[in-house]
């Protein structure tokens, strides 16, 4: 795995973004810094509440060692300001105006409110600014108001819903549906944003002129549901929650996705692969070639009793390296962490490392999801140090040393 890098061209490089954002906009934040932007990420004295979001390094009680944190808020700046003073907001204004995106989650009413005069205000001083407000349901429409939240988003989205045990054979559920893990109505809302923010800024090279993106979370994920969505609006089906294909364990206990081979040429190479090791039975029987016959269901349960007693005499990678020589589409099913220090993924470059010489780490990242000599990806430094970069930035506005103490002894920074 390699340190921090930031070869190859940045497309965002020169690019400033503000971001006063929970975690609903940190993931576009970091999105963006990958990509070469000076994202200043703007928090209260005391720390965004993500600070104190889980798991943390050695399960210290402490905002700066939350992973949460660290991962979300990667390669960004950090500037502490109180938005329940004057300074405040008058600092804020005063770097939106150096500012290319301001990302905001404070909500339907947050522009006014924070005193910047709403999105009309907005614009007018600035019009080149691109604002993206990310909210859990939009900045109109019957349920503005209402509060979210992952859960929310999830179930709402309609995510949850097909995630899960499958039903019985009467097509009734007997267990409830499952949240995906992992933070991901954040994931998918970063990166719609992304998409957003580089169509604006293209948009804004023709124009000279800046938008609002009003980002729903609950829109995004919804549109994030896979082909479930589309299969409904297409074709009238409605999803069920259900495995893709069959799962069964290796001799090391690890589990093995198995396409059955019910297709075309899968058929014969899935036989021959278990003949070559003695292990087909009376799959080679002529009846077998017959797709029908193999779709037939007590057919294909004993197909997958076959195939499972096959796959319980060899571990999972071996397994998946012999089943990919003979043409046959199985997989072991890993844990994300297993990934790392994969010989194949090392040599591709997927991960980097990233020091945090306070808490005496090094932390493995994911690197860029691409490969290529040209184009970057800014893989650091680590998640800001609350308040860290607060002088530097107040400096680059043109504060003093002195008015900069001075704020400080008020409590605006």
């Amino acid at each position: 795995m390699s340190s921090v890098e930031n070869s190859g061209f940045l497309p965002l490089e020169g690019v400033r973004v503000v971001e006063l954002a929970d975690w609903r906009g940190e993931f576009l934040g970091r999105l963006l810094a990958n990509l070469g932007a000076d994202v200043i990420k703007v928090e209260p004295p005391g720390g965004a509440p993500s600070r104190r979001l889980g798991p943390f390094q050695d399960d210290a009680d402490d905002p700066e060692r939350s992973i949460f944190w660290w991962h979300f808020n990667l390669g960004k700046r950090g500037l502490t300001l109180d938005m329940d003073t004057s300074d405040g907001r008058a600092l804020l204004q005063r770097l939106l105006g150096t500012a290319d995106i301001f990302i905001e989650s404070l909500g339907v009413d947050g522009l006014a409110e924070s005193g910047l005069g709403g999105w009309d205000g907005v614009h007018e001083r600035w019009p080149g600014l691109i604002v993206i407000s990310i909210t859990d349901f939009g900045l109109d429409g019957p349920w503005a108001s209402y509060q979210g939240g992952e859960l929310v988003s999830l179930a709402l989205g309609g995510q949850m819903m097909t995630a899960g045990y499958p039903p019985d054979e009467t097509g009734a559920y007997d267990t409830p549906p499952m949240a995906p893990g992992m933070h991901q109505p954040a994931n998918i809302t970063g990166c719609l944003g992304v998409m957003d923010a580089l169509a604006a800024l293209a948009q804004r090279d023709i124009t000279g002129l800046g938008q609002r993106i009003d980002l729903s979370v609950h829109a995004a994920v919804n549109n994030g549901s896979e082909n479930h969505l589309s299969w409904y609006i297409g074709a009238g089906v409605i999803a069920k929650r259900k495995p893709q294909f069959p799962t069964a364990p290796a001799k090391d206990g690890a589990l093995v996705q198995v396409m059955p081979g019910l297709f075309g040429q899968e058929w014969g190479k899935l036989v021959a692969l278990l003949d070559e090791h003695g292990m087909a039975e009376d799959l080679t029987d002529p009846r077998y070639e017959d797709r029908a016959y193999r779709a037939v269901p007590e057919n294909q349960a004993h197909i997958n009793e076959v195939v499972a007693a096959f796959i319980a005499t060899g571990n999972a990678d071996d397994l998946f390296h012999a089943a990919q020589e003979n043409g046959v589409v199985w997989a072991p099913i890993r844990l994300p962490h297993e990934n790392v220090g994969d010989p194949h993924m090392t040599e591709r470059g997927c991960f980097t490392e990233v020091d945090h010489p306070e808490a005496g780490v090094r932390v493995t990242m994911p690197h860029a999801p691409w490969v290529s000599d040209q184009l970057g990806w800014r893989t650091g430094p680590r998640a800001p140090l609350l308040g860290e970069h607060t002088d530097a930035i107040l400096a680059e506005l043109g504060e003093s040393v002195a008015g900069i103490e001075a704020l400080r002894r008020k409590g605006s920074v």
